[in-house]
């Protein structure tokens, strides 16, 4: 059955989605270095522990975008995009796995 939308939020959802997908593709193309130092800079927080690294990545890809009341998150199988009860979730590049792992942090802080 199909759902219609219940409120503006979700006339947004697309337009949010996009704008994350592009994120997402654009950080995806740096080495876990130039991640690393990219996170840095747009989050301006430590990464000395993998929450504070999941945290400061979350805000590098929110960064300049209106989620609109969409709030991101972590789940399993990526990012994912939530607003009430409704969810949708974005794979993510295997170069997050590694930031948020912490090997490029060594490598950063040379």
């Amino acid at each position: 059955m199909t759902r219609v939308p219940r409120d503006i939020n979700d006339l947004h959802l697309a337009p949010v989605l996009l704008a994350l997908d592009d994120r997402l593709t654009e950080l995806g193309l740096l080495d876990e270095t130039e991640l690393t130092m990219r996170v840095g800079l747009d989050s301006d927080r430590p990464d000395w522990t993998r929450a504070m690294r999941e945290s400061s990545l979350l805000l590098t890809i929110e960064r300049l975008i209106d989620c609109h009341g969409w709030q991101l998150s972590w789940a399993p199988r990526g990012l994912r995009v939530a607003h009430e009860a409704h969810s949708v979730v974005l794979g993510c590049p295997p170069v997050f796995n590694s930031y948020v792992q912490g090997a490029g942090c060594e490598l950063a802080s040379r």
